[in-house]
């Protein structure tokens, strides 16, 4: 990216930039965010790292003895 003399417009362009680079990225079933980092294929589904302990996280303790 070229750089001007008007800084405003330069960040305007740039967020415009970042926001097109991130509609590239895959959309969580559950939430419908944009997943950046790691995502889960859970059959043919896929899931953000929050959804995942949101929905399949459960306390060990919880479960002693199961």
């Amino acid at each position: 990216m070229m750089w001007t003399d008007d800084p405003i417009r330069d960040w305007d362009r740039y967020c415009e930039e970042q926001d097109a680079i991130l509609e590239t990225y895959p959309k969580c079933d559950h939430c419908g965010e944009r997943i950046t980092d790691v995502v889960y294929e859970i059959g043919n589904e896929l899931f953000c790292g929050d959804c995942i302990n949101e929905l399949f996280a459960r306390d060990a303790e919880e479960m002693r003895g199961l």
